[in-house]
C-alpha cells in the first residue's frame, strides 16, 4: 500500500481507462465545480480554482490552456500563485478519501471492476473484497459528465437503489484480483433485507469511525463516516415508518423476491443481536441510535416489534434455552430505554383487556379480567409463565417418565431447569429494575404487579388443589417466578444488617386503595381489609395520610405476592408428599396380593411423582429459598423493632440483658396484616421440612428468628390471635438442633450439621430470659381460644411445645429462667388478680395428663375389645356394611389410641422432668390435691388389677409404653417426696389411694429394672402411712363438723374460708383458687371472677381455728394447710 502523502498523485487512475482522457478531465472539473459550490465559493472564485487543474492527454481540450507532466495534475504555468495547487489537491484528496469511506460502508460502488482492481484507497484500509455496482446511478452520472464517485450529492440516490435492487447479486464487482472469492462477502454485500443492510451499514461506519480515528489524521474521513451512519438510521427509521416508500423494483430477468417486512426483519436483527450476539449481526448501538433519531415517534416503529416478541413468547417453553434469551435481551433493551418502555407500558400487550358482559338494551359492563389473563395475554406474564410446573389440565413437559430414570438423570435435569429459574429470575429482574428506574413506568410497573394481584387474591382462598378444578387464576410457577423477581427487587434493602429496614411505614396496610389518587404510592388492593396483628386502641387510630416510600411499597408487595404464590404452593407440596407416600402404599399393597389393579396405580404413582419432581425443582431451588429466607427474617428484625420501639440486632449482646418483653402493643403493629407473621412462619417450617441446610446456611441470622419468636409468641398484645402464635411455637420447635415426631421415642439431632442452631440457643441471652415466660403464656392462652374445636385443637397445637420445653431443660441457662419463675409464681400465689403464669402453666399441664391418659386408656379398651372379636371371628358374619363399619370404628379406635398416648407420654415426661428440681408451685394448697389425684389415679391404671383391661396387641403400634409411663409417674413421686405438704395429701386422696398401691408399683419397679426407683418409692411410702394415720384421726374427729364449717365443693372442713361476691357462697380459698385455675367464673352462678375479688371470713375462719384446737386437729392441720 502505498503512502499517505502520494496518495494524491494518481488522479488519473480515478478514471475508466476506456474513456478519453478529454471526458475524465471535464467529468473531473465538473465534480469540483460541484464540491466548491457546496462548500459555498462564490461563482468567479470558483471558475478560477476550476482552471488550475489540467490533465494530460493526447487530444487537447480547446479550451483547456494548462499543460501536464506525465499526466499528473498541474498548476496552470499563468497562475503564478501556488496556493491554488494546494488547494485543488486537498480536495480531489478530499473527494477521493470520501468515495472510499461510502464504498467501504455501504458496499455500493459506481466505478468498473478493472478500475478497482488497479488501485488503492487513499487512506487506511482496504476496500472490501466485492461492491455491488450501481448502473443507474452510475450512468446518471456519466451522462452529466460528473465523476463516477460517491460522494454527499448522489449518496442518497445510491442508498435508495441498492434498496430497491431485486437481484444485488447480478451486480457483484470484485475490488481485487484472486481466485478464491468468499460466498459470505458475497452474501454481505448483497443482502436482501433492508433493515439487515442498514444494521451491517451502521456497524461498517461505526467501525470505520474507530479506525480512522485510531490510524488517521484525515478528519474528512470521520465525518463522512458519520454522515453514512446517521444515513443508515434515517433510511431504516423512514423504511420502518412507512415500507411503502422502498418498494423493491420488478425484474424480468428472474423472480423477483418478496416484498420483505420491516418490523419482522427488525424483530429477527433485534433477537439475534441483543441475544447471544453471535457474529454477524447488528450491535446494539444501531437501534439506540433509531431510538435517538426517532425517540418523539416510536410507536409506529416498535408496535409492531412488540406484536412480534408477544408472538415468539407465546411459543416459548425451557426447552428453547436460546430463544429465551434472546427474548428477554429484545425486553431488556426496550425497558432500557425510557421512550421505549413507554411504548410497551401503553401497548396491548402490558394489560389483558377487561371482560365485557353484556346488559340489558345493549349495555355493556365492563369487569377485570380473570386472573389467569396476566399469565396469558400479557407479554410480561407470558415470560413469568415459563417454568416446569403444569397448569392446570396441561401436561407436564418435564420428568415425564421418573420410573424409567436413573436418579443421576432426574437430578442432572432438576440442576439444569434450577440453573435456568436462576437466569430466569435475573433476566426478569432486570425488566422491572429498568422499568422502576425510569420516573415515566415506574408507576406502571407497579401497577401491573398490584392489579396481577388482586385479580388473583381468590388464590389464598382456594384449597390447595382446588386451582387443579378452577383455572381461573395465574399458576403456580408463574407466582413463584413473581415471588423471585419481587424478592430479587427488594434484595438492597433486605439484607438482615441492613439499617435501611427501620424506614419502612406499617400505615401503609390501612391506607385504602380506593384512595390511589390522593398520593403516588401504588396502594395494594384489599390490604387495609386484612385481619391486623394487635386489636386497635379504644379510641381508634389516626387517620393515615401521606404518601409512602418506595421501600415499603415493595415490602407489603412482595409480602402479598408470597400470601398468594409461595402459602399455596408450599400446602400444595406438602399435600402432594402425602399422596405419593398413600400411593406408594397402596402400591406396595396391591404388589402384596391387595385388591387393586396394580397397573393402574403405578400410572398413578407415576403422574404424582412427575408433578413432585416438576414442584421440586422450582419450589426448592437453593437460591430462591435463600433469598426467601433472608426476606422473611429481615421481616423477623422490622417486626421486633416495631414492637419494642428499637432494634435489637446481634451485635448488641449486652443490651439485650437489660431489655424486658413489651407490655403493651405498638400502634404501628396494629397496621401489620396477619398474614405477614403467617408466611413467616409457615416458610420456617417448610424449610426445616424440605430444606434444612438453608437453617446452618443463614449462621448468625437465625438470632432475629429467636428474638422474634420471643417476643411475639406469648404477647396477646402484639399479636392478638392465639392460633398465630400457637404456630410460633411449632417454628421454636423446628429452629432447634433436636426434633420429634411421633415416630421417634426422644429428642433426636437431625441428620445435618445443627452448629449454628446449637449455638443459637447456647449464646442467645435475651432467649435464655424471657424465652420459657413466653412459652409458658402461650400453652395457657391456647386453653380458651373461642374456636368451636378449641379444646381438640390445644392438644395438637401443644404438641410442638413439649418438645421444645424437653430441649429447653437440657440447657443450664433455660433451666434457671424456669426455676426462676416457678419461684416468683410462689411467692405471688394468692397476691394477684390473676393466678401467676406458671402455676397456671402446671394446672394445663396436669389437665392434659389427665384427660390425654383417660382417654388412651379408654381406647386401648376399646382396641383390645376389637381385636378379641376380631379373633373370634365375630365379624365375619355380619354384613358387607356392617363388617366396613365396624372395620372403620374400629381403625378410628386405633388412631385416636396413637394419639393421646403418644401426647399422654408427652405431658407426663415434662412433669417428670419439671419436678426434678422444681417443687414448691406443686404443693401449693391450691395445686397439691390435683398432683396427688393425678398421680394416684394413673398408678392404680397401670400396675392395679385393671391393667389387664388394656394389654393390647404390639403396644408400639399405639404409642402405649405402660413401662415408661409407669417410672415417669414413680419419678413424679420420689421428686416430690422431699415435701411434706405432697407426703400428707396422698392419703387424702380417697378415689384412687390405697395401702396396697406402693407395694404393687414398686413390684413393677423391680420386674422393669428400676431397682433404685423402688428404694426411693419404699422410703416415701413410709412417710405415706404415717400421714395416712394422722388423716384418719382427723376425719374421725371432724366427722362431726357443723355445715357452716364444710366447703360446698369438697365437703371438707375448711381452713381459709372466702366469700364469692356475687353468688354470695363461703368456701375455702384453696378451693376457689383450684377452680379459678381453669375457669375465670364463680362455680355457683357463672359469673366472671377473680381471686381478688373474694371476700376473707376472718371470723368464720377464727371459729374454725377455735373449733379445731378444741377437738385436737389444729397442729396437724396447720402443717398440711401451712402456705
Amino acid at each position: 500500500m502505498r503512502h499517505e502523502e502520494d496518495a494524491g498523485n494518481d488522479f488519473g487512475l480515478l478514471f475508466d481507462t476506456e474513456e478519453s482522457k478529454y471526458t475524465a478531465k471535464r467529468r473531473c472539473r465538473k465534480l469540483i465545480q460541484s464540491e466548491l459550490e457546496k462548500n459555498g465559493l462564490e461563482a468567479d472564485t470558483i471558475e478560477q480554482e476550476v482552471e488550475t487543474v489540467s490533465i494530460s492527454n493526447d487530444v487537447d481540450d480547446p479550451e483547456d490552456t494548462s499543460e501536464s507532466i506525465d499526466g499528473h495534475v498541474t498548476v496552470d504555468e499563468t497562475d503564478t500563485d501556488e496556493n491554488h495547487a494546494v488547494r485543488m489537491e486537498e480536495m480531489l484528496r478530499k473527494l477521493e478519501i470520501e468515495n472510499d469511506v461510502y464504498q467501504r460502508v455501504f458496499l455500493v460502488t459506481l466505478e468498473s471492476e478493472e478500475t478497482l482492481s488497479g488501485r488503492y484507497p487513499v487512506v487506511s484500509g482496504k476496500l472490501p473484497a466485492c461492491l455491488v455496482f450501481l448502473p443507474q446511478l452510475a450512468a446518471e452520472e456519466q451522462a452529466e459528465e460528473l465523476a463516477c464517485w460517491l460522494n454527499a450529492n448522489n449518496v442518497d440516490g445510491a442508498i435508495l437503489e441498492r434498496l430497491q435492487m431485486p437481484h444485488p447479486e447480478l451486480h457483484v464487482v470484485w475490488t481485487r484480483k484472486t481466485r478464491t472469492r468468499s460466498e459470505s462477502q458475497v452474501a454481505e454485500a448483497t443482502e436482501m433485507m433492508p433493515i439487515k443492510y442498514l444494521a451491517a451499514c451502521y456497524d461498517r461506519a461505526v467501525a470505520e469511525i474507530r479506525q480512522l480515528e485510531r490510524t488517521s489524521s484525515e478528519s474528512n474521513g470521520t465525518e463522512v463516516a458519520r454522515r453514512c451512519a446517521k444515513l443508515a438510521v434515517t433510511y431504516a427509521g423512514t423504511y420502518l415508518t412507512n415500507p411503502q416508500a422502498i418498494q423493491i423494483e420488478q425484474d424480468s430477468i428472474a423472480v423477483s423476491p418478496p416484498q420483505p417486512n420491516p418490523h419482522h426483519d427488525l424483530f429477527n436483527l433485534m433477537m439475534a443481536a441483543v441475544g447471544y450476539r453471535t457474529i454477524g449481526t447488528a450491535s446494539v448501538g444501531f437501534f439506540e441510535a433509531l431510538v435517538e433519531e426517532h425517540r418523539n415517534d416510536l410507536d409506529p416503529l416498535f408496535s409492531p416489534v412488540l406484536k412480534e416478541l408477544f408472538e415468539t413468547v407465546c411459543q416459548l417453553s425451557l426447552h428453547q434455552p436460546s430463544v429465551v434469551s434472546s427474548c428477554f435481551g429484545v425486553l431488556d433493551f426496550i425497558t432500557r430505554h425510557s421512550p421505549l418502555a413507554c411504548v410497551l407500558t401503553k401497548s396491548n400487550f402490558w394489560l389483558p383487556p377487561a371482560v365485557t358482559v353484556p346488559q340489558l338494551f345493549g349495555a355493556v359492563l365492563h369487569q377485570p379480567p380473570q386472573g389467569t389473563a396476566y399469565e396469558d395475554a400479557t407479554l410480561l406474564g407470558r415470560l413469568l409463565g415459563l417454568t416446569c410446573i403444569p397448569r392446570p389440565l396441561r401436561q407436564s413437559e418435564f420428568f415425564l417418565t421418573p420410573s424409567q430414570q436413573s436418579q443421576a438423570e432426574m437430578d442432572a435435569m432438576t440442576a439444569s431447569l434450577r440453573q435456568q429459574f436462576s437466569s430466569l429470575t435475573d433476566a426478569l429482574h432486570r425488566v422491572l429494575r429498568n422499568l422502576l428506574r425510569s420516573p415515566e413506568t415506574k408507576t406502571d410497573a407497579l401497577k401491573w404487579v398490584v392489579n396481577c394481584m388482586r385479580d388473583n387474591v381468590g388464590r389464598k382462598q382456594l384449597m390447595a388443589d382446588m386451582q387443579l378444578l378452577f383455572p381461573t387464576f395465574a399458576g403456580d410457577g408463574f407466582f413463584l417466578n413473581l415471588c423471585a423477581v419481587l424478592l430479587k427487587l427488594c434484595d438492597p434493602f433486605t439484607s438482615p444488617t441492613s439499617t435501611k429496614l427501620m424506614k419502612l411505614e406499617s400505615q401503609y396496610c390501612s391506607r385504602q386503595a380506593e384512595e390511589q389518587q390522593q398520593c403516588t404510592a401504588v396502594l395494594v388492593f384489599g390490604l387495609n381489609e386484612e385481619t391486623k396483628l394487635s386489636v386497635q386502641p379504644a379510641d381508634g387510630l389516626p387517620a393515615v395520610e401521606g404518601d409512602f416510600n418506595f421501600m415499603t411499597q415493595m415490602f407489603f408487595i412482595t409480602h402479598r405476592c408470597l400470601q398468594l404464590g409461595l402459602s399455596r404452593v408450599c400446602s400444595h407440596y406438602k399435600n402432594l408428599m402425602q399422596q405419593l407416600a398413600k400411593l406408594q402404599q397402596r402400591v406396595q399393597a396391591a404388589m402384596a396380593g391387595g385388591g387393586e389393579p396394580i397397573s393402574a396405580l403405578r400410572r398413578q404413582f407415576e403422574a404424582a411423582m412427575t408433578h413432585h419432581l416438576s414442584y421440586k425443582a422450582q419450589l426448592l431451588n437453593s437460591s430462591f429459598i435463600e433469598a426467601m429466607f433472608q426476606f422473611y427474617v429481615t421481616t423477623a428484625r422490622w417486626l421486633t423493632h416495631l414492637a419494642v420501639g428499637r432494634d435489637i440486632s446481634i451485635d448488641t449482646k449486652a443490651a439485650e440483658t437489660t431489655f424486658f418483653l413489651p407490655e403493651t402493643a405498638s400502634v404501628g403493629l396494629c397496621h401489620v396484616p396477619e398474614f405477614v407473621v403467617e408466611g413467616l412462619v409457615q416458610f420456617v417450617t417448610f424449610v426445616r421440612q424440605f430444606s434444612e441446610t438453608t437453617l446452618e446456611d443463614m449462621g448468625d441470622h437465625l438470632h432475629h428468628l429467636l428474638t422474634f419468636v420471643t417476643v411475639f409468641m406469648g404477647n396477646a398484645e402484639c399479636v392478638h390471635n392465639p392460633h398465630l402464635r400457637a404456630s410460633m411455637a411449632e417454628m421454636l420447635h423446628l429452629l432447634m438442633p433436636k426434633v420429634k415426631n411421633p415416630n421417634q421415642p426422644a429428642l433426636e439431632m437431625s441428620s445435618h450439621s445443627t452448629m449454628q442452631r446449637t449455638r443459637l440457643f447456647e449464646k442467645h441471652s435475651f432467649a435464655h430470659s424471657h424465652l420459657a415466660e413466653s412459652l409458658f403464656q402461650i400453652f395457657v392462652d391456647i386453653e380458651f381460644t373461642g374456636h368451636a374445636m378449641q379444646f381438640e385443637q390445644k392438644f395438637s397445637y401443644r404438641y410442638p411445645m413439649y418438645h421444645a420445653l424437653e430441649y429447653m431443660w437440657e440447657l443450664e441457662p433455660f433451666r434457671k429462667s424456669i426455676a426462676a419463675l416457678a419461684d416468683k409464681s410462689v411467692r405471688e400465689s394468692g397476691q394477684t388478680k390473676m393466678a401467676p403464669l406458671f402455676i397456671r402453666f402446671i394446672n394445663m399441664l396436669l389437665n392434659d395428663a389427665i384427660f390425654l391418659l383417660d382417654e388412651a386408656l379408654q381406647y386401648l379398651v376399646k382396641v383390645k375389645e376389637g381385636q378379641l372379636a376380631r379373633d373370634r371371628g365375630d365379624w365375619s358374619d355380619l354384613s358387607n356394611a356392617e363388617r366396613q363399619e365396624r372395620e372403620s370404628n374400629f381403625a378410628a379406635d386405633e388412631h385416636m389410641a396413637r394419639g393421646n398416648n403418644f401426647l399422654g407420654n408427652e405431658t407426663v415426661k415434662a412433669l417428670c422432668s419439671l419436678t426434678e428440681e422444681i417443687h414448691e408451685p406443686f404443693v401449693l394448697p391450691s395445686m397439691v390435691d390435683r398432683v396427688v389425684a393425678m398421680l394416684n389415679y394413673f398408678l392404680v391404671q397401670l400396675v392395679g388389677p385393671k391393667m389387664g383391661a388394656v394389654k393390647v396387641k404390639n403396644f408400639e403400634k399405639y404409642n402405649f409404653k405402660p413401662q415408661e409411663l409407669v417410672a415417669s409417674i414413680v419419678r413424679i413421686y420420689v421428686n416430690l417426696s422431699c415435701k411434706e405438704e405432697f407426703c400428707a395429701a396422698i392419703p387424702r386422696d380417697g378415689r384412687s389411694y390405697s395401702r396396697a398401691l406402693f407395694s404393687q408399683a414398686r413390684s413393677a419397679m423391680h420386674k422393669i429394672c428400676k431397682s433404685d426407683l423402688a428404694v426411693l418409692l419404699s422410703e416415701l411410702h413410709e412417710k405415706v402411712k404415717y400421714y395416712d394415720a394422722q388423716r384418719q384421726q382427723k376425719e374421725e374427729a371432724e366427722a362431726n363438723a357443723p355445715d357452716e364449717f364444710r366447703d360446698p365443693i369438697t365437703d371438707e372442713v375448711m381452713a381459709d374460708p372466702v366469700k364469692l361476691p356475687s353468688s354470695g357462697v363461703v368456701v375455702d380459698r384453696p378451693t376457689i383458687e383450684r377452680h379459678l385455675l381453669s375457669d375465670q367464673l364463680d362455680p355457683f352462678n357463672r359469673s366472671p371472677l377473680t381471686i381478688d375479688e373474694v371476700v376473707p371470713e376472718d371470723d368464720l375462719k377464727e371459729k374454725i381455728a377455735r373449733w379445731r384446737k378444741d377437738m385436737g386437729t389444729g397442729d396437724s392441720e396447720d402443717l398440711q394447710l401451712s402456705d
